[in-house]
This record gives structure tokens, C-alpha cells and sequence, in this order.
């Protein structure tokens, strides 16, 4: 059993209702993304912090910041949308639980078994190449 995902094609919007309501909520308030956007640079420059720390790429991280870095992102999309607390999820969409994934490599996801069938919101950004995706 996989996470929900919408392909590119809505094929999977047209036959999961609930994946319909959380992409639709998403894109009506963020039709562009850069609202998701802004947060992962806010969230790189939260902790990169290069003034205190002198560090300015994701490289220069330890591997514990770098784990770190999901839970901020997960914190900080809950506040810039305001979204509820989800009840197994990191937060509900539309009352719908959502669970929140970052990976600085495209499509490479840690997926808990406990997400397995559950509406997944992933996030990747590339710093070098100023790239945001999420799906």
C-alpha cells in the first residue's frame, strides 16, 4: 500500500474525494505556491541563521538539523495557513488528516508506515537551483 498521491494528470483527484478537498483547499489559497514557497525559505533562513552561525547551505548542516528541518516546515505551514491539528497527521485540511513530508531531494520522501493510505502533502526545494515542487 502506497500514500495517496495525485499525478499530474488529476487522474487520482477524480477518484478520491477527500484528496480533491485538500488539493482544492491548498490551490485556493496559494494558486501560485508561493505561499508554500516563502515558508520553505523562511524555514532554510530560520535555521541556516548565516548571521549567528556562519553557515549559508543546506551542506553546512548537521545531519540532526537537517531532520530537524520537517518538523519546522510542518510547524511553520500550520501557522502561515492556519491549519487544525490533525488526530493521527501532522495537521487536518478541511478536517481531513494530512500528513507533511520534506526532502531536499526530489521524490525522496521517508514515508512512515502509519501514513501508508493516508493524504500525504510533500515538499521538496532546491536551494542551488531556487526550485520548489509539491505534491
Amino acid at each position: 500500500m502506497a500514500a495517496r498521491n495525485a499525478f499530474p494528470d488529476g487522474s487520482a483527484l477524480e477518484s478520491d474525494p477527500e484528496l480533491r478537498t485538500v488539493a482544492d483547499e491548498l490551490v485556493s489559497h496559494d494558486p501560485d505556491g508561493s505561499r508554500i514557497a516563502r515558508v520553505l525559505r523562511r524555514t532554510y533562513d530560520m535555521l541556516l541563521d548565516g548571521q549567528h552561525t556562519g553557515r549559508y547551505r543546506w551542506d553546512q548542516l548537521y545531519k540532526t538539523e537537517k531532520t530537524h528541518f520537517g518538523t519546522l516546515v510542518e510547524i511553520n505551514l500550520q501557522r502561515e495557513f492556519g491549519f487544525a491539528d490533525g488526530v493521527a497527521m501532522d495537521f487536518a485540511i478541511c478536517g481531513i488528516d494530512v500528513d507533511c513530508k520534506y526532502s531536499q531531494d526530489r521524490g525522496e520522501w521517508m514515508i512512515p508506515p502509519e501514513a501508508l493510505g493516508q493524504i500525504i502533502l510533500g515538499l521538496w526545494a532546491g536551494t542551488r537551483q531556487s526550485r520548489v515542487h509539491a505534491a
